[in-house]
C-alpha cells in the first residue's frame, strides 16, 4: 500500500469510498445551564433499530474538498492496483496552527486492517513537519465507531456543537463532536 499527499481530488473515487456509516449507538448531547455553570454531556446510548447513515455531498462541498486537496495537506491510500482505498481530506488553519481533517474514509473492503490508524499517523507527521501544533477532526454523534477510533489514536473530545447540523440531511438531535490531538 502507498500513502501519499494529494495534489487534487478525484471526486468519483472519493464518493466511492465515502459512503456513510453504520449506527448501532449514538452519543446523546444534553446541556444544563445556570447562571454559574454550564454543563455539556454526551451519553452513549444504543440505537434501536440500528441504521446506516448515507453520506451525500453537494457540489459546494465537493468543490471545497477539491480545494483542500490542492493545499497539499490531504492524503490518499492506494492499493497495489493504484486504486484509492483510503482518504483524509484536511484544511490548514494557519492562525490556530491546526490541521483540520474534514473527511476520513477507508474503503469498506479494507476496514479493520490498520489503514485508518496509519493514515492518521501520516497526517500527524505531515502536520507536525509543516509547523502545525494540532490535528483536529469533527465527527457526527451517530458515528460512534469513528469517535472510539479517534480516542484510541490519541484524539480527545474538546467541543460539541449542538447546532451545526441543521440542514435537511440531519435528524433532530444530531450534533458534531470536535476532537483534537496536540502534536510533538
Amino acid at each position: 500500500m502507498e500513502y501519499r499527499v494529494l495534489t487534487g481530488l478525484d471526486v468519483e473515487d472519493f464518493k466511492r469510498i465515502a459512503i456513510g456509516h453504520f449506527c448501532d449507538a449514538v452519543y446523546i448531547a444534553s446541556k444544563a445551564e445556570t447562571e454559574d455553570q454550564v454543563v455539556l454531556m454526551l451519553t452513549l446510548e444504543p440505537l434501536v433499530p440500528p441504521c446506516f447513515k448515507s453520506q451525500v455531498f453537494d457540489d459546494v462541498w465537493l468543490m471545497e474538498y477539491a480545494r483542500f486537496a490542492e493545499q497539499g495537506y490531504s492524503m490518499g491510500v492506494y492499493n497495489d492496483d493504484h486504486r484509492l482505498i483510503g482518504i483524509a481530506l484536511a484544511e490548514k488553519r494557519e492562525r490556530s496552527k491546526t490541521l483540520w481533517v474534514w473527511e476520513l474514509h477507508v474503503d469498506k473492503e479494507y476496514n479493520r486492517q490498520g489503514i485508518g490508524r496509519t493514515l492518521m499517523d501520516e497526517m500527524a507527521h505531515l502536520a507536525s513537519n509543516n509547523g502545525f501544533d494540532r490535528l483536529a477532526i469533527r465527527i457526527q454523534n451517530t458515528n460512534v465507531a469513528a469517535v472510539k477510533f479517534c480516542r484510541a489514536i490519541g484524539l480527545a473530545i474538546e467541543a460539541v456543537d449542538l447546532s451545526s447540523l441543521t440542514n435537511s440531511q440531519s435528524a433532530d438531535g444530531d450534533v458534531m463532536i470536535y476532537m483534537k490531538r496536540k502534536l510533538p
